[in-house]
């Protein structure tokens, strides 16, 4: 029996931030290794507005380090990594914790019941449904999601933040 796929998207929103500047990230000559193994060599790199880049390679070729030291968590072997005055980055890690399990997916979204996206004050629970979390099921226990509705969670949580450089780690 062939069975219809119901297709829901999502509305993504975050909050008003800075206006970017001219400089958004400039990576300048990073090196990093690991005793003898070389993860980054002498890479370069420029981000400006609006621009968006992808990084791939196989686990373990260093695209999580580089990450790390773009967010100053990782210290570079050598060159220079400049974030713009205005930048305010969110991160999308790849381990994706969130907090208490038993918590409902309302309690581990904020400590709030107001955010303020795009400029207008909005309820959080309005805020979680465009992110397709019924009234109903915000009083779902985190422990009982599904994988990408952890990741939706974690996502809606994230952009809650000021920021204007999203940076995911793995995003699928």
């Amino acid at each position: 029996k062939y069975r219809e796929r119901q297709v829901r998207e999502f509305a993504l929103h975050a909050p008003d931030t800075q206006r970017l500047g001219r400089t958004v990230l400039n990576l300048h000559g990073i090196s990093k290794s690991f005793g003898e193994r070389v993860l980054v060599r002498n890479f370069s790199a420029m981000l400006r507005a609006g621009e968006r880049i992808g990084v791939i390679g196989p686990n373990g070729a260093g695209k999580t380090t580089l990450v790390r030291m773009i967010l100053g968590e990782e210290q570079q072997d050598a060159g220079e990594i400049e974030t713009g005055a205005n930048t305010r980055i969110a991160y999308f890690d790849q381990l994706r914790t969130l907090p208490d399990p038993d918590a409902s997916v309302y309690e581990a979204a904020g400590n709030t019941d107001w955010v303020e996206i795009g400029g207008r004050r909005t309820h959080l629970r309005s805020y979680l449904e465009d992110f397709l979390f019924p009234t109903e099921r915000q009083q779902q226990k985190v422990s009982s999601l599904s994988g990408g509705e952890r990741n939706r969670l974690m996502l809606a949580r994230l952009l809650m933040q000021p920021s204007n450089l999203l940076i995911l780690d793995e995003p699928t």
